[in-house]
C-alpha cells in the first residue's frame, strides 16, 4: 500500500526560499545517480523517480542509507523533504512525496 503524502499546511516559506529550493544546482553538487542519470533539481529528481528502476532506488535508499534524503537536506537544502524521505521505503511512496512537495512549492510562487 502506498502511503498518500499528507498536505502541507501551516506557514508558506517565503517566496526567496521557494525560489532557492526550486533552483538547479551547480554541476558539482547535482545528484549522480547509480544508473547514470543526473539530477540538478528538485523537478528532475521527481522525473527521475518515476523512470527508475527499483533496483536503483533500493541502491540509494536502504536501511543503511538514503542518498535522496541526505542530498535533499545538504545541497537543496529542504530540510521537511527530506525528513520525509527518511520515513519512506518504496520509490513509489517517494515519488508520492516528492511530486507533492515539488507541486506544493510551484504554488506558492503564484
Amino acid at each position: 500500500m502506498v502511503r498518500k503524502a499528507k498536505s502541507q499546511t501551516g506557514k508558506k516559506e517565503p517566496k526567496e526560499q521557494v525560489t532557492n529550493l526550486l533552483a538547479r544546482v551547480p554541476a558539482e553538487y547535482a545528484f549522480l545517480c547509480h544508473d547514470g542519470k543526473v539530477f540538478t533539481d528538485m523537478k528532475d529528481l521527481a522525473e527521475g523517480f518515476m523512470a527508475m528502476s527499483d533496483e536503483t532506488f533500493s541502491y540509494h535508499s536502504n536501511p543503511e542509507k538514503n542518498d535522496f534524503s541526505n542530498w535533499l537536506r545538504v545541497v537543496i537544502k529542504d530540510e521537511k523533504l527530506a525528513g520525509e524521505l527518511d520515513t519512506v521505503t518504496t520509490r513509489l511512496e517517494t515519488v508520492g512525496f516528492v511530486t507533492s512537495r515539488l507541486a506544493y512549492l510551484r504554488g506558492g510562487l503564484y
